[in-house]
């Protein structure tokens, strides 16, 4: 029997929310630590691309998520299910959640909210698929990979990972989604529809048919920023990018200015 629903208090416009947990997953590193032990040291996430053959393509660089073991944050029957960013979600709100000392429990589960961010959808799963289809036929395509492509899977894995019963969508918006679910998730808590919200985007973007679309577009392949040193020679040109993070975000006086990551 399901506890009876206990609506999130009022707020006001002008309220303040801080960021009180944040969860990692990244080619520097899974978790806040390594992360930030890899920008401070200016170490460089980008290598030689392992999810996918670059071999024909003109940059065969990415900056990929090494060694990520989703057991970890969930259970190995579960993981199979996922796709990549699905996963990469999982772990950063688990992250973010343990960051922030909260448990989730039958009387605020309907108050935590969820807002995840895509840059895109699952690219791996999709090409997966459509090649299945294309040399194996229709039947042989895993069922749970159409459900594990949709944009808004990772979201809904959250929720039903960690039990979470409040708010939950998904913004779509490429480069963009990060910072605009940061504002949307401040926005929820303000208007009353949670009292915290895991905002978060996730990508696992590298395969195939993505990466050779991107670097068609030459302007951005030519004048990229990183460069990769490798046997004496530049390989310069636009990489993908596996780079999910969770932020948990709190009313301002729900928390002593000591547990505030970050407020506004």
């Amino acid at each position: 029997m399901q506890p009876e629903h206990i609506p999130p208090r009022e707020r006001q416009a002008e309220d303040r929310i801080v960021v009180t947990g944040i969860g990692l997953v990244t080619p520097l590193g899974i978790g806040v630590a390594p992360f930030w032990q890899g920008l401070a040291t200016g170490r460089s996430a980008i290598g030689p691309a392992t999810l996918f053959n670059a071999d024909d393509l003109a940059c065969g660089v990415a900056a990929e998520v090494p060694s990520f073991e989703p057991q970890l944050f969930m259970e190995s029957k579960e993981a199979r299910k996922l796709s990549r960013a699905s996963q990469f979600a999982v772990a950063a709100a688990r992250m973010a959640l343990n960051d922030a000392a909260m448990v989730v429990n039958d009387q605020n589960r309907y108050e935590i909210g969820v807002l995840i961010a895509n840059s895109s959808t699952s690219p791996p799963e999709i090409e997966i698929s459509t090649k299945v289809y294309f040399e194996r036929g229709p039947s042989r395509i895993n069922p749970f990979h159409f459900a594990a492509s949709l944009p808004h899977m990772p979201a809904c894995q959250v929720t039903i990972q960690l039990g979470l019963l409040g708010h939950s969508s998904a913004i779509g918006t490429a480069c963009a989604a990060g910072a605009q679910a940061i504002g949307e998730a401040a926005e929820i808590i303000r208007r009353g529809d949670a009292n915290v919200t895991r905002d978060q985007q996730s990508a696992a973007a590298s395969s195939d048919p993505p990466t050779p679309g991107r670097l068609h577009q030459r302007p951005c392949n030519q004048h990229a920023a990183w460069r990769y040193r490798r046997d004496a020679s530049d390989q310069t040109g636009l990489w993908r990018k596996c780079i999910p993070g969770a932020n948990q975000l709190d009313q301002v006086d729900d928390w002593p200015p000591d547990q505030r990551r970050w407020s506004g």
